[in-house]
């Protein structure tokens, strides 16, 4: 696991820690379970899961675009 990996995953544990305790402390209020039942609430969890997925997918490997040169070094220094 490489350091991408590492800050995806430490931030979506800590921002969905936040949103399951927000969750929690409402129930306990309000005394009702809170239940997402709207559509587009559900194409939204899922659109995001993915793009979390993906971006952990991404980050595990080193992407061949990030070896690309821009300039030679010569160039960079120059400028």
């Amino acid at each position: 696991m490489n350091d991408f990996v590492l800050i995806i995953v430490v931030h979506q544990v800590f921002l969905q820690g936040m949103f399951f305790a927000k969750n929690l402390v409402l129930r306990r209020r309000l005394g009702i379970a809170i239940k997402g039942g709207n559509r587009e609430a559900n194409v939204s969890i899922g659109c995001f899961t993915i793009f979390i997925s993906v971006s952990i997918f991404l980050a595990l490997f080193d992407p061949p675009a990030s070896s690309v040169k821009w300039l030679v070094p010569t160039t960079a220094v120059a400028c």
